[in-house]
């Protein structure tokens, strides 16, 4: 079990990036609103090409639970990993800890590299591998996410909620609530 969590979640979502010496994850759990809080932000040090790491990670995301304060537990409901660097480990790794479609492989693309133009979800298709570890990969339109945030970021201050202070902002992280009207 990790940190104890805000009465206002409603969800937990989970993102990772593998890079050539670690894997870097976050944790952020969803209230009304869009509301959010950053839970969990962590660099886990070894060599991505090892299955070792990529235990290591699910352990930490998608096999762990996150506890309310007034009793009853949560785990994270989906998880994407980027693919962008160390592309097979990271299929093969997601395909071994699936964990019911919780964890899924993806892959930021740009408006550029779309079959539609326009304004559309942030994740806008899925995709089979056409080669060995056969698996899916959720496309994410990195365009649309950075404009959805951004219009986010632009709101006023968030409403108050319960006295919560995040496992990464202990550490010095920044972390905030944000919502939209």
């Amino acid at each position: 079990m990790s940190a104890t969590i805000p009465k206002g979640i409603l969800y937990l979502t989970a993102g990772a990036d593998c890079q050539a010496d670690r894997l870097v994850y976050l944790v952020v759990g969803w209230g009304k609103g869009r509301e959010c809080w950053l839970l969990e932000t962590a660099a886990l040090h070894g060599d991505p090409r090892e299955p070792m790491a990529w235990e290591e990670l699910a352990q930490a995301t998608v096999e762990n639970s996150w506890s309310f304060a007034a009793g009853g537990a949560m785990k994270i409901g989906r998880m994407l990993c980027d693919t962008g660097y160390h592309w097979e480990e990271t299929l093969r790794a997601c395909k071994e800890h699936w964990s019911g479609g919780r964890m899924l492989p993806c892959r930021g693309v740009g408006a550029d590299k779309r079959k539609t133009v326009g304004g559309g979800p942030i994740i806008h298709s899925e995709h089979r591998t056409k080669h060995p570890p056969y698996v899916m990969v959720v496309n994410v339109d990195v365009n649309v996410a950075k404009d959805q945030i951004a219009q986010m970021l632009a709101k006023t201050e968030p409403q108050a909620r319960d006295s919560f202070t995040s496992p990464a902002a202990q550490a010095g992280h920044r972390s905030a609530a944000l919502t939209s009207a």
